[in-house]
């Protein structure tokens, strides 16, 4: 799985790079020989500093961008719970949408820990194959067989996951 980052952030991390460059002109003194190494240094340090923030929100924005196809998608479904661990996902977007995918488990979830044996309703995290939360996927039918997922802001407006929970590090399957 590649993470691509949006036009969006590239133009982010163009104007975050010209404002540095714009302040450092306007607030600099006339620099001495001596100086001038200096600032290079000092200047380099920031802009690095910069672009390291920036790259590290493009996770969370990646994110909330939908930037996922369906490769991702049913590789995160697999193994977003311990009950569908080793289980393989075919997932097709939704028509017409670039964030809902339905998808099918050619082996359903284990649903034998479960009361009822009843999945449906049933929801889990979808994490990218970091480990970073990317969506949420939830079961159409009792036998687990048939979900769909949703990835970035969608998965929070169907109340899968919490607004503060996209882009976060959640290492591992989710248990129950």
């Amino acid at each position: 799985m590649t993470t691509r980052l949006s036009p969006e952030l590239d133009h982010l991390g163009d104007a975050l790079e010209s404002a540095i460059r714009l302040q450092l002109a306007r607030t600099a003194p006339a620099p001495t020989p001596v100086a001038v190494r200096r600032i290079r240094g000092r200047r380099a340090a920031l802009v690095a500093a910069a672009c390291l923030g920036t790259l590290a929100a493009g996770v969370g924005v990646a994110a909330a961008s939908g930037v996922w196809d369906r490769e991702d998608v049913a590789a995160g479904l697999s193994m977003s719970d311990v009950e569908l661990a080793g289980s393989t996902a075919r997932c097709a977007p939704v028509t017409g949408t670039t964030d809902t995918f339905d998808c099918t488990l050619l082996r359903p979830a284990d649903a034998k820990d479960l009361p009822s044996g009843d999945v449906e309703g049933w929801t889990v995290v979808l994490n990218d194959d970091e480990g970073f939360v990317i969506g949420g996927c939830r079961s159409l039918d009792a036998q687990g067989s048939s979900w769909r997922c949703f990835v970035g802001q969608k998965s929070v407006d169907e109340k899968i996951i919490g607004p503060d929970f996209l882009g976060e590090y959640a290492p591992g399957p989710g248990v129950g």
